[in-house]
């Protein structure tokens, strides 16, 4: 999709995820999964980040192109994603799903939402 669109829409994605028995799966593995996983989901425009945290994994998926206002799509993506995660840390599995708009039409008939993406910068890495 051409950067300057007036159609492109941004979206961030975020799951919550409990596992209901504890597999033991090391965490790269858990990652790497997550990652062909969303790669057939939402394709090579997007950027992935995989957390371990005590309770569980929290995955932010931010994406281009996809109809997060589109209920029925969401719906999809949460059943899949569900099944996903059931069929690899087992039955019992929790998971929570967050869904919203970054920048792009909203469908509604408002302006677009905006969205400015910069550089990380490098705190403590001056040279004086």
């Amino acid at each position: 999709m051409d950067p300057n669109s007036q159609n492109q829409r941004w979206s961030k994605w975020v799951w919550f995820v409990k596992p209901g028995r504890m597999i033991q799966r090391p965490f790269v593995d858990v990652k790497a999964n997550c990652a062909r996983f969303g790669r057939k989901a939402f394709g090579s425009v997007s950027r992935m980040n995989v957390t371990q945290t005590g309770r569980g994994y929290i995955i932010e998926v931010l994406t281009e192109g996809h109809p997060v206002h589109d209920q029925n799509f969401v719906e999809y993506m949460r059943e899949n994603w569900e099944e996903f995660f059931v069929s690899g840390f087992g039955l019992g599995t929790k998971v929570k799903m967050t869904a919203k708009l970054m920048a792009g039409s909203r469908q509604d008939g408002t302006p677009s939402a905006q969205m400015l993406i910069i550089p990380s910068l490098k705190i403590g890495d001056t040279h004086a």
